[in-house]
């Protein structure tokens, strides 16, 4: 009804959304297929970048003083930096840029006014961003990322980050999106503009069970690429059997050439399959604390332009006390904060790698089958 009263389905709201958008956010599936009946083309929409989603501002202490930051926050690392923030030792210029660090509660209010207005307002010359199937997965809407697919939305289209729907579900950790993604042929070995692939994405968030199962959907697609490769040189070969021109002596050699040479390949790609080995050293390391600088003048600040505090003085190496909060709302939550803190984020075992007796035994097995198929001639 609204749009035959001249309402634009394509016109956007304060945070660059459409109401096609709008819907796939949130989860409405009949909303989005009346809205297709509508307009087909508003299945390739893009919202329109808005930095305002991703700013935080984060609140806490610096050697028990109270100090804050504005953090741009990187939409890849989104889940973590949530986690992080409820409690817990961060540097917050590892997750986005700092955009303004100053010590105290609160940042004044012409501060506040200056980063809303620079960061939160679409601007009319603002980048396309994301899809509406990058919209279900960020809102983790899985009902809505099915209807999207089956409508022929791009499950590879890139948001302005050149993330896919895939990386924005590798860093949500939810792994029913992942799988249909999948499913829906989403390539898993794309990259972003930080050279991160959806798997690179949920090592970064911690989540393992996506790790795990890209890890399993990339040993796969090795193996299937293999096999078929493989069996498409033998094919020729095996439709040579009625070319009088060959003799059957020769048929046969090239054959075993084939064949061993298919033996080579699959020991290569066995090595290849083989997880990397990793030190146990390197799997017990746990997370280091690093004491801040005693004085603001001796700490080395790890944002790229110096923070700007009314004041005169500035946070000592963006470490705080974690507490955020998105469009200037939030809690107190107080946390040990360092920035040269490191990370373990998965742990990974690792199987032998392909040795004397693997190969023995493949070079086996393609003799057996070669003998059977020799006999049957």
């Amino acid at each position: 009804m609204i749009c035959e009263c001249g309402a634009d389905p394509k016109g956007v709201n304060k945070h660059g959304k459409n109401c096609f958008h709008c819907a796939a956010s949130n989860g409405k599936i009949d909303i989005l297929e009346k809205l297709l009946q509508i307009d087909l083309g508003l299945l390739e929409t893009r919202t329109l970048i808005c930095e305002g989603d991703m700013l935080y501002l984060v609140r806490g202490k610096d050697k028990n003083k109270p100090a804050w930051h504005y953090v741009l926050v990187k939409r890849r690392l989104h889940s973590t930096f949530i986690l992080k923030t409820q409690g817990g030792s961060l540097d917050v210029a590892d997750y986005g840029r700092v955009l303004k660090s100053g010590w105290g509660q609160d940042p004044p209010e012409d501060t506040k006014t200056k980063i809303n207005e620079e960061h939160s307002t679409i601007r009319e010359d603002a980048q396309k961003d994301m899809s509406a199937l990058h919209c279900a997965v960020m809102e983790e809407q899985l009902i809505a990322v099915q209807k999207l697919v089956e409508l022929g939305a791009d499950v590879d289209a890139r948001d302005a980050y050149k993330l896919t729907p895939l990386h924005l579900a590798c860093m949500r950790g939810n792994v029913p999106i992942v799988k249909e993604l999948l499913k829906a042929n989403a390539n898993f070995q794309v990259f972003d503009e930080d050279r991160k692939s959806p798997s690179d994405v949920a090592r970064d968030n911690n989540h393992k069970v996506v790790v795990e199962l890209l890890a399993k959907k990339e040993s796969a697609g090795l193996v299937e690429r293999f096999i078929l490769d493989q069996l498409q040189t033998l094919q020729v070969l095996l439709e040579k059997t009625d070319d009088d021109s060959i003799s059957s002596g020769d048929f046969q050699k090239q054959l075993i050439n084939e064949v061993q040479t298919l033996k080579d390949n699959a020991t290569l790609y066995l090595s290849d399959l083989a997880p990397k080995e990793v030190d146990p050293a390197e799997e017990s390391v746990q997370p280091l604390s690093v004491a801040p600088p005693d004085s603001p003048e001796a700490a080395a600040s790890s944002t790229e332009t110096p923070a700007a505090v009314p004041d005169g003085e500035s946070a000592d190496n963006n470490n705080i006390t974690s507490t955020s909060e998105n469009e200037i709302e939030g809690n107190e939550n107080d946390s040990n904060v360092n920035r040269n803190e490191n990370e373990v984020l998965s742990e990974e075992v690792t199987p032998p790698r392909p040795n004397d007796r693997s190969d023995r035994i493949i070079g086996d097995s393609l003799q057996r089958l070669l003998e059977t198929y020799l006999q049957q001639q």
